[in-house]
């Protein structure tokens, strides 16, 4: 008996720590650096962006090994996102755009609105941007841009096909169906505002801001 316990014993440990390598791995610190900070990433095939605090955008094309300023700098960029070839940037005053990996940045033929823009979700050529004013929207990949129907302060975006979600600095959760046209507050309740959101599929995930722990919904 005692050895049958041990047996199943040593299987359990064994099992705990492959199943422990397999769903953490591990975690290796990169050997570049970027002066201020990083406050938001993206990556495009095999270039990563890093937005930092005062010296706009950096760039890597070995996996981080050094990165190199691009000649967006001089800014806080506090949010990045990559889609259809385009990286978008947020800064304090404007969404720059660069279609050549940051070899140049442009804004919008449409300026983008008023506004710190601090988060991005894109959904095929829909582009959204959240800033201190709310959610502004792009049908064309950031071409141009509209202010949407939502005027609060967002803090992290997400959007799936029709479906949009952001949430606000108020620990509010807002959705909406029609590409970001008309909005409605979500039944979610947290004492904390979301700091990030992510879909997978049908599955939504907002992360309130001090916690760990990831609460989980489908979108309908």
């Amino acid at each position: 008996m005692k050895v049958r316990f041990f047996i199943y014993s040593f299987l359990l440990i064994i099992i705990l720590l492959f199943d422990y390598d397999y769903c953490c791995g591990q975690w290796v610190r990169t050997t570049g650096t970027i002066p201020g900070g990083i406050l938001s990433l993206t990556s495009n095939g095999s270039y990563i962006f890093a937005g930092s605090f005062y010296n706009g955008v950096y760039r890597s094309t070995n996996n981080c090994a050094t990165w190199v300023q691009t000649s967006l700098n001089a800014l806080d960029v506090y949010g990045l996102a990559s889609g259809g070839g385009t990286i978008f940037a947020g800064t304090d005053t404007c969404v720059f755009m660069s279609t050549d990996n940051g070899q140049s940045w442009k804004v919008p033929y449409i300026q983008y609105g008023s506004g710190t823009a601090r988060c991005f979700a894109i959904s095929g050529t829909y582009v959204y941007a959240g800033d201190d004013n709310g959610v502004d929207r792009s049908t064309n990949n950031g071409v141009n841009w509209i202010s949407s129907t939502y005027h609060i302060n967002a803090r992290a975006v997400a959007a799936n096909g029709q479906y949009v979600f952001v949430g606000d600095q108020n620990t509010n959760l807002s959705r909406s169906t029609n590409y970001g046209l008309n909005w409605s507050q979500t039944s979610f309740s947290e004492p904390y505002y979301i700091g990030s959101m992510a879909i997978n599929g049908t599955t939504f995930l907002p992360v309130p801001g001090v916690r760990v722990f990831i609460v989980r919904q489908t979108m309908d």
